[in-house]
């Protein structure tokens, strides 16, 4: 039975180059076990690169950013407080 996904963590070795980049030919052995695979660089040098997934099959195959959403609900409060007052664009209403 495959799991339904997993998640490698990675402090900045691509970025940085510490480490080549991953081939996605290599990586796809990963789907034999797995339904999805997902890597968390904890440092990248663009935002597209902190969250990737594998994405399609054969030639096809590549990393897909999961990286696209606005984190802003996540910083604690106190972050985007000044003088006691929520600074306006810092967080979403609600």
């Amino acid at each position: 039975k495959k799991a339904k996904a997993i998640v490698v963590h990675v402090m900045d070795m691509f970025s940085s180059g510490f480490a080549s980049p991953w081939p996605t030919r290599r990586a796809a052995q990963w789907l034999k076990i797995t339904e999805r695979l997902i890597v968390v660089q904890s440092i990248t040098a663009t935002k597209r690169e902190l969250v990737q997934e594998l994405v399609g099959s054969g030639q096809d195959l590549a990393w897909r950013s999961l990286s696209e959403w606005d984190s802003s609900t996540l910083l604690p409060s106190h972050l985007c407080q000044f003088m006691g007052e929520i600074l306006p664009g810092c967080r979403p209403d609600g």
